[in-house]
């Protein structure tokens, strides 16, 4: 998964999570039915990783994960799924960074959390 080109460092789990929206009514024309009308998607990213303070080109820190989400920053991502082989889906769109969380103890690495939210509807296709 990349964000602008950019991959978090030190990444060791992530989700991404897709569902329609919907909204019911209830008009006299359909007797009274409720109806589910789509109105859209909704999607989000979860990513958890070590928490790496520096890195090389192509990759995001620890601070530049923080200021993305300190200033809800909009970038453009990729995931692919499965790989690039023929028939493999890849998602596409633009992202918001949400929110962070960084958790420490005496004993482990810092690892941190990462909330990110797809604005508008993700682009699936296939390689």
């Amino acid at each position: 998964m990349t964000f602008d080109g950019n991959k978090i460092a030190g990444t060791t789990s992530d989700s991404f999570t897709v569902a329609g929206k919907y909204e019911e009514t209830i008009m006299k024309s359909n007797a009274g039915v409720k109806q589910k009308d789509n109105i859209g998607t909704d999607a989000t990213f979860s990513i958890n990783a070590y928490v790496m303070k520096g890195t090389t080109a192509g990759w995001l820190n620890v601070s530049d994960v923080i200021t993305n989400c300190a200033t809800n920053a909009s970038k453009p991502f990729i995931l692919t799924i499965g790989g690039t082989d023929a028939g493999d889906a890849k998602v596409t769109g633009t992202a918001v960074f949400k929110s962070f969380t960084i958790n420490s103890d005496s004993e482990n690495y810092a690892d941190m959390s990462v909330e990110i939210q797809v604005q508008g509807t993700p682009v699936i296709t296939h390689s």
